[in-house]
């Protein structure tokens, strides 16, 4: 039987640390953050903007692979029409039964300041589906400002596009992710 030789297995130990050092890992957490959706309606002059200003998450950087895992309370959501906020929530979002909507980004390569295409997994509405979209990260000293954008389809999530008086939402909204994080 073999006996390990100690001065090697630190050497190796060593190794591994000073590998890990060079790509260490950087968790970033969001310290604010907001979503904003775009939906536009038939006739096409109806436009709704809803923001939420409560967005929790963190980011992940290893080398220049950054993943992330961001969450949002339905609830937050806001149109600045009481009324139809309270529709949206009730009807359309569904908050009781679909309290948050979760993302989570796969790995990619980022540089700061450039415009980088990304995938993740969107939990909305009880359904999880793989979306795309587009993300300019900007890292100065331990801050991380984010800007992010993608389109979804409600009929991909299971929600009937709200409509009133004869007029209807489209299918297609979009949504924007913006925020700060700091390590």
């Amino acid at each position: 039987m073999l006996k390990p030789n100690y001065r090697n297995v630190l050497r190796v130990l060593t190794f591994f640390l000073m590998l890990n050092t060079s790509t260490a890992l950087a968790n970033y957490k969001t310290t604010s953050g907001k979503i904003d959706f775009y939906a536009i309606g038939k006739p096409s002059m109806l436009k709704i903007h809803g923001i939420a200003n409560a967005l929790e998450g963190t980011m992940n950087l290893l080398g220049d692979e950054i993943s992330g895992k961001f969450k949002v309370k339905m609830n937050d959501f806001s149109s600045g029409l009481s009324l139809r906020d309270s529709h949206t929530r009730s009807k359309v979002f569904e908050v009781e039964k679909f309290p948050e909507a979760e993302f989570i980004m796969m790995p990619i390569k980022v540089s700061s300041g450039e415009k980088t295409n990304f995938k993740g997994l969107l939990k909305f509405h009880g359904v999880e589906k793989e979306i795309q979209g587009e993300l300019i990260p900007e890292f100065k000293g331990e801050k991380l400002s984010y800007h992010s954008n993608f389109n979804i389809m409600l009929a991909d999530f299971k929600i009937q596009p709200p409509e009133f008086a004869g007029m209807k939402i489209n299918e297609e909204v979009r949504i924007e992710v913006s925020g700060e994080a700091v390590k």
